[in-house]
């Protein structure tokens, strides 16, 4: 059964990843841009996810998989710790650490002159 610290530990080994809190949870992030998330509930994460992976997860395993309706528009969705199989939660920790770490440099390159 996965926990925070499987999640802490994948993380380290990605670059540029840091530690952090948000809603004064733990957090991950990437050049101040949050991927990956434990939610109050200790059970669970909400982590930045492909549009792709979101359509498909929650439907294929909805016991693992979910999106509460406060993330309907963005591209987070649940993980259920306990019930994921730990090599696809560090796939998508990667990946989520990606997505985050595209969208910084994006950002960067529309504050350029």
């Amino acid at each position: 059964m996965p926990t925070w610290s499987d999640v802490l530990a994948c993380a380290q080994t990605l670059e540029d990843s840091e530690e952090s809190t948000s809603y004064n949870t733990p957090a991950l992030k990437v050049r101040k841009r949050l991927f990956v998330r434990l939610r109050e509930d200790g059970l669970t994460i909400a982590i930045r996810a492909r549009a792709e992976d979101r359509a498909a997860l929650p439907r294929l395993n909805p016991t693992t998989f979910s999106i509460p309706e406060h993330y309907a528009r963005s591209d987070f969705f649940v993980i259920h710790l306990p019930s994921v199989n730990p090599l696809e939660l560090a796939g998508l920790v990667k990946s989520a650490h990606a997505i985050a770490r595209a969208q910084t440099q994006e950002s960067k390159r529309r504050k350029a002159p």
